[in-house]
C-alpha cells in the first residue's frame, strides 16, 4: 500500500486521539471515513475530528492489542482489540472493544483511514 507500515500510521492516530491533534488526525483520516462508534452511532471523519477539536471526545487511555494486519493490493485493514478511558462531553467512559481500521491508497500514494469500526467485546460465559 505505502512504504509506511500501518501499525506506524495507528500508532500517529493513536498519540494524535490522546493528545487531542485534530490537525495531525486530519493528515490522517479521510473527510468521508465511515467511523462506526462502539454504541453503533456512524460519524464521518470530519465530523469525528471536530469532537476531538472542541473536546467533545477527549481519550485519556487508549491501549492496543491483539494486533493483526490484512493487505489487499491498495488497502489494509488492522485489526485489534482497543482498551480505553475517555470523556464523552466531560462524562467518563471507558471500554473495550475490538476494532478494524481501514487504509487505503490516496491519490497522491500516501495512506488515508476510510473507515473505522469498534464492537463491544463479549464477556466468556
Amino acid at each position: 500500500m505505502t512504504d509506511v507500515p500501518v501499525e506506524a500510521l495507528e500508532e500517529r492516530r493513536r498519540r494524535a486521539l490522546l493528545s487531542g491533534d485534530a490537525a495531525e488526525l486530519a493528515r490522517l483520516m479521510d473527510e468521508d471515513c465511515v467511523y462506526i462508534h462502539s454504541s453503533g452511532f456512524i460519524d464521518s471523519g470530519r465530523n469525528m475530528i471536530d469532537k476531538i477539536e472542541r473536546g467533545d471526545v477527549r481519550y485519556h487511555r487508549l491501549d492496543f492489542a491483539d494486533e493483526s494486519v490484512h493487505h489487499l493490493p491498495t488497502t489494509t485493514v488492522f485489526v485489534y482489540r482497543q482498551i480505553a478511558d475517555m470523556e464523552l462531553k466531560g462524562l467518563p467512559h471507558g471500554s473495550d472493544t475490538l476494532c478494524s481500521a481501514v487504509w487505503a491508497t490516496d491519490a497522491a500514494g500516501g495512506a488515508r483511514l476510510i473507515s473505522f469500526h469498534s464492537a463491544f467485546m463479549e464477556r466468556a460465559a
